[in-house]
């Protein structure tokens, strides 16, 4: 008897929808759907989230984060896209790093 093997795969889908993210309600959506709520500050995570508002949700950007002597940028970056990824209450969006640890890209995700 044949098995059959069923994977799940996550989907990129191109859509003209952007994210929006609302720094008042602390909010990311996308068309109406609620990806994330920040209940507490994330200030990292928000001065990004913010970033790609203000530009209009490319596809990457440079790392907004503010440098400092005393903290390594890449990890930063890096630590921070694992925290917006985490804790999406439905998850529609996906961070990623570049490989070079000075930027940051998102795409929109379907199960």
């Amino acid at each position: 008897m044949q098995q059959k093997v069923h994977s799940r795969r996550r989907v990129q889908f191109r859509s003209t929808i952007k994210p929006r993210w609302d720094p008042l309600l602390r909010e990311l959506w996308i068309g109406s759907a609620l990806v994330k709520r920040f209940r507490v500050p994330a200030r990292n995570q928000e001065l990004i989230l913010t970033a790609f508002q203000e530009q209009g949700w490319p596809s990457v950007i440079d790392d907004p984060l503010p440098r400092s002597e005393h903290v390594d940028s890449p990890s930063r970056l890096s630590f921070t896209i694992r925290r917006l990824n985490g804790r999406q209450k439905r998850k529609l969006m996906h961070f990623f790093g570049t490989g070079t640890g000075a930027a940051i890209g998102w795409r929109c995700m379907a199960v």
